[in-house]
């Protein structure tokens, strides 16, 4: 199993590498969710997922970039590049990134898609390994399920039911399957949902653990909640207060959590078919909830 460690933003890489590569075994003795892993496999990150999935204007510079690229070469890491939801704007950030990168050719290297007109692009125009995100592949994240499983309703449902509850969009539709092997699509990402998982489908797969993205907006209200001034759409300018800052509440019993745009819970859980997937993609808690 290979274990790929997640970093979202540069401002967090120097502080996850140095605690979860450089420092690696000293963290391992006290990470609750490092340990769980260490029940399966020996637990080494030889991968780094570097980049934003839930916001554009978190897009990397080049010069950004090339830093993580020569972390990852200097310490033989491979790396995979992160990208969101886009819009023209987004689009123009990452083709100066993608042309950057074709230049250069790194080995092991891949691109996770977010956003079908990313995948429009990277498809006609360059030639790198693609990866379908998770949030493309829409599994079900609903927090009430949560509640529902302590309370043990989901047990009275039916078989069929619960296959439902517990599948994603890949199994929904066969036409998508076929997309995936017709366009050479080397792996589906997928979240660590609190119902457990069901993929029928003979594909590489990767599991990002604990955190799992219940729902997001580009009407982001991180400068309204770090200032404490009412949200306005359209007139609080983005100064990357979600780098700074991330906040917690409870809602029917489930702990939830606010990173900028993008509301999570964790599950800590590992799913019973844990074996079904060849990648662990590890989100260190301190990139969600504080260092």
């Amino acid at each position: 199993m290979e274990f790929a460690l997640y970093i979202s933003n540069t401002k967090y890489f120097e502080k996850l590498t140095k605690n979860y590569i450089i420092d690696f075994e000293k963290t391992a003795e006290t990470n609750k969710y490092l340990q769980k892993f260490a029940q399966i496999d020996k637990v080494s990150f030889t991968r780094i997922y570097f980049g934003p999935e839930f916001c554009e204007r978190l897009i990397p510079t080049t010069k950004e970039l090339k830093e993580v690229i020569d972390f990852c070469e200097s310490n033989n890491l491979n790396l995979t590049l992160l990208t969101p939801f886009v819009t023209d704007n987004g689009i123009e950030k990452l083709k100066k990134l993608f042309e950057f990168l074709n230049k250069i050719k790194i080995g092991n290297f891949e691109i996770v898609f977010n956003d079908w007109g990313v995948f429009r692009l990277l498809k006609n125009e360059y030639d790198f390994n693609l990866v379908i995100g998770r949030l493309l592949t829409k599994q079900k994240k609903d927090p009430s399920f949560i509640e529902d499983l302590i309370d043990k309703k989901f047990l009275n449902l039916d078989d069929d039911t619960r296959v439902i509850i517990k599948e994603s969009s890949i199994d929904a539709t066969p036409l998508l399957k076929e997309f995936i092997l017709k366009n050479k699509l080397s792996r589906i990402e997928l979240d660590n949902v609190y119902q457990g998982i069901e993929v029928d489908f003979d594909v590489k797969k990767s599991l990002y653990y604990p955190f799992v993205p219940v729902t997001m907006t580009r009407f982001c209200k991180a400068h309204s909640y770090s200032l404490k001034t009412p949200y306005i759409r359209g007139k609080n300018p983005c100064n990357k207060e979600c780098l700074n800052t991330s906040y917690s509440y409870t809602i029917n019993n489930v702990h939830l959590f606010l990173k900028g745009n993008t509301q999570f819970y964790c599950n800590n859980m590992l799913p019973e078919n844990i074996k079904i997937f060849d990648r662990i993609v590890f989100e260190p808690p301190e990139s969600f909830i504080g260092f």
